[in-house]
């Protein structure tokens, strides 16, 4: 049985004798974060080969960019095993086509996008959803991003329009949205969550009201925030190194020698690693980074939300009309 899953502008295949394994993948509608949509096979995309049976294994074979995964299912079925797996080989199958994913936010103004980018806890999404509330910006991705190179040209071409709060930074966004809106945010946070517990099911932009914009689209500048977790203020362009040095943190694929692993239900590894290597290396990557940077001006945005604000309409505003120095 062989069912394709649409995910992030890529098809990926699962091959698997197990009707348990087949109907628990035609489920799925989100890979983590990233929607997913239920498409036939596709021979020509990467493939995830689940057999059953002991003891586990888990093996890569680079030519036909295919993982062969074999496991007691009773093992993994309430686990992120599988999606795991297949996380792996969306970042291959990315980065193989000449996309590279990093973990930012994006807003756009006049069909030009500005990444907001940092890891989890700095406030992507509480200050990308409160810069598109009054419409001076539109929404376009949270989380992830889907960068690449066209006609020289840096692009963003894939994201994704699925929003999701944690409790912890919550209360930052509040005052942006009507009664209403806070009260059905408010709703979606789990019985007993911790303060990094997410909102379940994540929001469409539309049904928090927020302008959208479209892809693909140039980039123009990126933001490196910290909001709402210091009274340090900080508001300024960085330097190249050191953009260059934070976007090679962001970026998400599989690289040679860092290790592909399966855990069971109880959170303990049961398959030897095995390592995924993408066609286009790390240099590859390094130059691609260079290329943005050499595009596209990059600043650090620490303090209040609203200051954060303040700062991006203007820097944002001065960039379109060539002000800047």
């Amino acid at each position: 049985m062989k069912v394709g899953l649409h995910c992030f502008g890529q098809t990926l295949n699962v091959c698997t004798t197990s009707p348990e394994v087949f109907a628990y993948v035609s489920s799925l509608d989100h890979l983590f974060s990233l929607p997913m949509i239920v498409t036939q096979g596709n021979e020509d995309g990467p493939c995830l080969n689940v057999i059953e049976g002991s003891p586990p294994k888990l093996m890569f074979e680079p030519l036909t960019r295919s993982l062969t995964f074999q496991v007691d299912w009773s093992l993994i079925e309430q686990s992120d095993a599988i999606q795991s797996l297949l996380a792996q080989l969306l970042c291959l199958a990315c980065i193989d086509a000449g996309t590279f994913i990093f973990h930012a936010a994006a807003i756009s103004q006049q069909d030009v996008a500005y990444l907001l980018v940092g890891g989890i806890g700095v406030g992507k999404t509480s200050l990308s959803v409160a810069l598109c509330s009054d419409s001076k910006f539109r929404w376009i991705s949270n989380d992830h991003v889907g960068l690449s190179m066209r006609d020289g040209r840096i692009m963003l071409c894939e994201g994704h329009d699925l929003i999701d709060f944690r409790k912890l930074s919550f209360p930052l966004v509040t005052a942006f949205f009507s009664l209403d809106v806070v009260e059905k945010i408010r709703s979606r946070f789990p019985l007993n969550s911790t303060p990094w517990t997410k909102t379940e099911p994540p929001f469409s932009a539309s049904e928090l009201a927020l302008p959208q914009g479209s892809l693909p689209c140039p980039v123009k500048a990126l933001f490196f925030p910290l909001v709402g977790l210091t009274t340090y203020e900080c508001f300024q362009e960085i330097p190249v190194e050191r953009a260059t040095t934070t976007l090679l943190q962001m970026l998400t694929w599989p690289l040679e020698g860092v290790e592909t692993f399966v855990l069971d239900n109880s959170g303990k590894a049961i398959c030897p690693s095995v390592a995924i290597k993408p066609t286009k290396g790390w240099k590859q990557a390094y130059d691609f980074v260079n290329s943005l940077l050499s595009q596209c001006p990059a600043y650090v945005v620490h303090g209040s939300i609203e200051s954060a604000m303040k700062f991006i309409t203007l820097t944002v505003s001065q960039l379109e009309v060539g002000r800047w120095t």
